[in-house]
């Protein structure tokens, strides 16, 4: 004889698994999505920082800061790559990964950095030139929001806070921006610098 109560049972107890699997397989299709969809995850010549070696990309640009490790030795600490649409600088951990990015706006030494195309097509690009503005802090918090990024860290450097750090942590890397807050000495306000560290703040 069929037990009513037991066929209920049985059917509530399926709905609740339809229901957590299907709840599971949302979550883990929002985490991949944001994942790969989020621009500021990609970085220039397929980089993996704490895992891209120095032999992988040692043709890419120049070593100008070596350590010795013995006479006739040394590992690389800092790189520069200068293509003709990518020029940043790039550091190293004992262990020849990489493990920072660093993309810094024009001034008597250097060379405005480029910033990655995917990037700028976000709207990102760093002051160029006495005259020229880098991306405001407004419009970069309002940029990182649209990507999903909502607990992040704004912080003066000095007292008179000429200078601004909007900091923020996204997949184990940090991210550290440095914003001019006003024109002083023929510099234009706006971003300044940008970089992606495995390196805690």
């Amino acid at each position: 004889m069929i037990n009513i109560d037991d066929i209920l049972r049985i059917l509530i107890f399926k709905k609740i698994i339809l229901r957590l699997f299907c709840c599971c397989f949302l979550l883990l299709n929002n985490a991949c999505a944001q994942e790969n969809l989020n621009p500021l995850t990609e970085l220039p010549l397929q980089i993996k920082l704490g895992k891209t070696t120095y032999s992988e990309i040692k043709d890419k640009g120049d070593c100008f800061r070596k350590k010795m490790i013995n006479q006739n030795d040394y590992i690389c600490k800092t790189m520069s790559v200068d293509m003709d649409n990518e020029r940043y600088t790039l550091s190293l951990d004992d262990d020849q990964r990489v493990n920072t990015l660093y993309f810094s706006d024009e001034n008597n030494m250097t060379k405005a950095s480029i910033l990655p195309k995917n990037w700028k097509n976000l709207g990102l690009f760093l002051r160029k030139g006495a005259s020229g503005r880098g991306t405001s802090k407004k419009d970069f918090i309002a940029i990182i929001k649209s990507l999903g990024i909502k607990d992040f860290i704004e912080k003066c450097e000095k007292e008179d806070c000429k200078f601004i750090y909007v900091r923020f942590k996204l997949d184990n890397v940090y991210y550290s921006a440095i914003f001019r807050q006003y024109s002083t000495w023929g510099f234009e306000s706006g971003l300044k610098s940008f970089y992606i560290s495995t390196v805690s703040y």
